[in-house]
């Protein structure tokens, strides 16, 4: 019993201890990486308002990267 006892205090502590270790610290946001991710992603959401606007009550499917990236090839 005292086995179980502290074996179930060894989990819950390994526990505490990788979720607080796994913490990303806040960093500067200026990155150019940061603004590329921003406007993916604001691509990707008036991409996604346009073309269902265009296709009103139907199922919609699309893969927002590859357009990205199809684009971006093609403007190289």
């Amino acid at each position: 019993m005292k086995t179980t006892k502290n074996l179930t205090r060894l989990f819950i502590l390994a526990g505490i201890v990788t979720m607080t270790n796994g913490q990303i610290v806040a960093g500067d946001n200026t990155a150019p990486e940061n603004f590329t991710v921003q406007a993916n992603s604001d691509f990707a959401f008036d991409l996604y308002k346009q073309i269902a606007k265009e296709n009103e009550g139907k199922n919609l499917f699309f893969s927002p990267y590859s357009v990205s990236s199809a684009l971006a090839m093609a403007a190289e």
